[in-house]
């Protein structure tokens, strides 16, 4: 957290500065992550953006901390928090422990934190790093949130044990701006990729989940004259095409379907035209689940060795999951959990798996849970207009 001499100097001449002192503003956005799905959602005509990741420094702010003796990340925010003077400071970074460090700096300021995805693997790190430190009582004192919006009660009861807030569930943002649609395609199977070959973590396990199980896939879809359809990662043409020959290799096939998409919106369209979804560790499919959609799961990402289960932080499941959740690379267990799902028909799934899924994601449409309390927080029409 401390400034060193070396950070000082590039920040003074390589990052983008910015030479006047922050103005006033009701709303403070704690990180730029993620900040303008934020400014869209909740319509924010006014805020200040603080930048976190040193896009941008404000040299009124540095000098002042530095006039102060005081060098550290911490009491750069501390400062530029002060200049602004919120009544709202939010953010859609929900895993970095500073945001919720300062709270007990600002009792009066109300700290929003939106979970943005699953963040298994993540928080996990997070928590075994707030584990190693002394005592469980140290850090619920030091981290601590007005109101946490998370997707679930798992995940609200894994935080609560190192961060003091009170929890909402209201699943995710992105998710919740679109209105589920109807099933075009039936009897058809649509598999969520991954595929990032600039994410180090994704790129340091190649891919091996996804070898093992999409020829395995394929194959069944094959042998059940079902197309396979791949909803890609990429949306630009250029990597759109190294994705579909990522693919053609795995299969030494392009008898497939690889959907395009150009925006954000294409990604759900495309869940809700296809009547079976399968994933493994994607965000998107669990936002495919809680749109009521007919899921495979495949629990077989592996992080250090350690599993990165469906359904994390809750470990026990009813036989009802097991029903769509392969947990092994067994050719006769994956063809049974596909053949279960495909032969289940959506009012049966509705009535008998779904009750049991939808506990993994909430799905609010139009976000009305999160839009209400910040705008009891900030009583203003004239800063946000829901």
């Amino acid at each position: 957290m401390k400034f060193k001499l070396l950070t000082i100097l590039k920040l003074i001449f390589f990052t983008k500065k910015i030479f006047f002192k922050p103005n006033l503003n009701k709303v403070l956005i704690f990180d730029a992550i993620g900040s303008q799905l934020l400014v869209k959602i909740f319509k924010f005509k006014n805020y200040q953006l603080l930048y976190t990741r040193f896009e941008a420094i404000n040299l009124f702010i540095l000098i002042k901390v530095l006039f102060k003796l005081k060098f550290s990340f911490l009491e750069y925010y501390i400062e530029y928090i002060k200049a602004v003077n919120p009544l709202l400071i939010i953010t859609y970074i929900d895993n970095d422990l500073k945001f919720f460090e300062l709270k007990k700096y600002f009792t009066k300021i109300k700290f929003v934190s939106i979970q943005n995805g699953l963040k298994v693997r993540s928080s996990r790190n997070t928590f075994n790093v707030l584990k190693s430190q002394n005592h469980k009582l140290i850090y619920k004192k030091k981290y601590s949130c007005d109101y946490s919006f998370v997707i679930n009660q798992y995940v609200a009861k894994e935080y609560s044990k190192y961060i003091n807030s009170k929890y909402i569930e209201s699943g995710l943002l992105k998710n919740n701006l679109f209105k589920v649609g109807n099933t075009k395609f039936v009897k058809s199977v649509l598999f969520i990729s991954q595929y990032r070959p600039k994410n180090k973590w994704l790129k340091k396990f190649g891919f091996e989940v996804e070898r093992k199980i999409i020829p395995l896939i394929f194959d069944f879809c094959k042998k059940n004259k079902i197309p396979l359809n791949i909803l890609p990662t990429s949306i630009n043409f250029n990597d759109l095409k190294f994705e579909k020959m990522y693919y053609e290799n795995i299969l030494n096939s392009s008898n497939f379907n690889i959907i395009k998409k150009t925006k954000l919106s294409d990604a759900y369209s495309a869940i809700d035209s296809y009547e079976n979804i399968v994933f493994i560790d994607s965000a998107l499919g669990y936002e495919a689940l809680a749109r009521k959609k007919k899921v495979v799961i495949f629990s077989l990402r592996k992080t250090d060795n350690i599993l990165d289960y469906f359904g994390w932080p809750k470990k026990k499941y009813q036989p009802e999951i097991e029903f769509c959740n392969c947990t092994n690379y067994n050719k006769k267990d994956i063809y049974k959990i596909m053949n279960n799902v495909i032969s289940c028909d959506q009012k049966t799934w509705n009535k008998k798996f779904y009750p049991y899924l939808k506990e993994f994601m909430k799905y609010d449409y139009g976000n009305k849970i999160i839009k209400k309390k910040i705008r009891n927080i900030l009583h203003n029409k004239n800063i946000i207009k829901i």
